[in-house]
């Protein structure tokens, strides 16, 4: 299978009219009772992902993948969303898609697209021109829908812990409101700067209350606490920022990050990120990181589940942001150091 996975280039025709665009809910439930890997930004890292899925024995063993977006942008081969649709539409509901901030385009009602050179539909109108028999605009145009039809997050229940999986991160706190008790209706409201807080599951980073751009907004520790309190979850997983080791845990934040150069015997030149590429087995409560090398597994860090014990949760009263003269919640000035990054 796994030889036939890595010979997928282009978009199968099949596809343009079959369930892989079967519109998903915003937010899924599921209940985990198999083993279960969590996998963060790949970047259209191939070598990455064949070594995720060889170390994880995904072909042997009956395990789940869970991915959370950021497949494509920053790569040099752009046909490993192909391969994602591909081992989706065999594997059904052992592999699950979230949408990242990178799964965007200009037609998005909702996020800023992704518009440098590298990114994914730039590289696909230069490829429709130089080989218009494997690319035209009815594939471009699949793409784009694809992107909309993926949830934004997955509510995860597993041995009595609830876990909460996005992309990049909670939503920043309207001081002003109270969040909706259902996360739909939340998906479907705007944010304290007016635009869909969709954005900020997809955009947001960890820090300290503060704008770093125009969309990109760093939730604090208070207001992670208040929104696993709101909802009733133990840990967020999330992808979105570059980890050199690969993971990181922050409280109750576990940060995933799936694509690096590795651990440089052969270095990984398929990755645009200089660091270890990494995975999360929720089943186990454990780190990897992955050897691109080898295929294998290796320096796992363990975390030992704790009940989230909600307490009272003050925030700081809202600071009027410099770069608009608005109260934006909990925001404070904009840090100019981080607004052309994107992730």
């Amino acid at each position: 299978m796994i030889e036939k996975l890595k010979k997928i280039t282009v978009l199968p025709l099949e596809y343009l009219n079959n369930e892989v665009l079967r519109i998903e809910p915003l937010i899924l439930n599921i209940k985990i009772n198999q083993p279960t890997f969590i996998v963060g930004d790949l970047h259209q890292d191939e070598n990455a992902f064949f070594a995720i899925l060889e170390a994880t024995k995904f072909f042997e063993k009956d395990i789940n993948l869970i991915f959370l977006g950021d497949y494509i942008d920053r790569g040099k081969n752009i046909w490993l969303l192909n391969k994602l649709l591909y081992l989706r539409n065999e594997f059904k509901d052992r592999v699950i898609l979230l949408r990242g901030n990178h799964e965007t385009s200009k037609g998005s009602k909702v996020l800023p697209p992704i518009t440098h050179e590298n990114s994914f539909f730039y590289q696909l109108e230069l490829f429709k021109e130089k080989y218009p028999q494997y690319i035209n605009d009815e594939i471009i145009e699949f793409y784009k829908n694809f992107f909309e039809t993926l949830p934004i997050g997955i509510i995860a229940e597993y041995d009595n812990f609830r876990f909460f999986l996005t992309h990049a991160n909670v939503p920043r706190i309207d001081l002003k409101k109270a969040f909706p008790k259902n996360l739909e209706k939340l998906l479907k409201s705007t944010n304290p700067i007016g635009i869909s807080y969709i954005n900020d599951f997809l955009w947001n980073d960890l820090g300290d209350n503060h704008y770093t751009s125009k969309v990109r907004y760093e939730v604090s520790k208070e207001e992670i606490n208040y929104f696993l309190k709101k909802y009733g979850f133990d840990y967020i997983i999330r992808a979105h920022q570059f980890v050199k080791d690969g993971y990181r845990i922050d409280d109750r934040v576990f940060s995933v990050f799936s694509t690096g150069i590795g651990f440089i015997k052969d270095k990984n030149l398929a990755s645009a990120y200089n660091g270890i590429p990494a995975i999360f087995e929720i089943t186990r409560g454990k780190f990897y990181q992955v050897d691109i090398n080898s295929k294998s597994l290796e320096k796992g860090k363990k975390v030992y589940y704790k009940k989230f014990i909600p307490k009272n949760i003050k925030f700081p009263k809202p600071k009027k942001s410099l770069r608009t003269g608005i109260t934006n919640g909990l925001a404070s000035s904009t840090s100019s150091r981080y607004t052309q990054r994107q992730r």
